[in-house]
């Protein structure tokens, strides 16, 4: 199954519960920004990082090897941990049952997010400079970038824009897991 995958082209469809709970409520929201952000990830790698690996390029390489390892650092093992995670979410809602522990799944992967996501995080800020740096120097990256970010999958943000996603992930995993409890306790 591909990163692209989501509930509504699963072979198994997800049965919405008749009064939907706010953890069932929850729990298809996390799935469904989890999925947009893989998509994202995704597009990162596809779009952008895989092209300029290409070593057959006409005229060689747009980029070193150096600056590609500069620009997107870790985004492969974070789309990698993220999968998983998009793939347990979306198992638990498929087979649906209040007693399921939406935040231990993060939990679950705590050790490869904490392994994964400071050295991208880390380095974002060299990450944009060599960016930026190279759209100055390099004519052909500048013209690259300008290809692709017009593509439909990057939505109309740069790739500066696409790569800041990271960064602000698990923030935003943290404060919708943090309305959970928070929503849970008024009940």
């Amino acid at each position: 199954e591909t990163p692209k995958s989501s509930l509504k082209t699963s072979k198994r469809y997800a049965a919405v519960p008749a009064k939907p709970s706010a953890r069932w409520q929850v729990a298809m929201e996390l799935y469904q920004t989890e999925s947009n952000y893989v998509d994202i990830l995704t597009t990162i790698i596809q779009i952008f990082k895989v092209p300029l690996e290409n070593e057959g390029q006409l005229g060689g390489p747009i980029l070193a090897q150096e600056e590609i390892k500069t620009i997107f650092g870790s985004i492969p093992d974070i789309l990698d941990v993220h999968t998983k995670i998009k793939s347990d979410l979306e198992e638990i809602i498929l087979n649906w049952s209040e007693n399921h522990s939406i935040g231990g799944i993060i939990q679950n992967y705590s050790k490869d997010l904490m392994k994964t996501y400071p050295p991208f995080v880390n380095f974002f800020e060299m990450s944009k400079d060599t960016i930026g740096k190279c759209v100055k120097q390099k004519p052909r990256f500048h013209a690259f970038l300008k290809i692709n970010q017009a593509k439909p999958e990057c939505g109309r943000q740069s790739l500066a824009e696409l790569l800041i996603r990271p960064v602000q992930r698990l923030p935003s995993v943290v404060l919708l897991l943090n309305g959970t409890v928070n929503l849970l306790n008024c009940l």
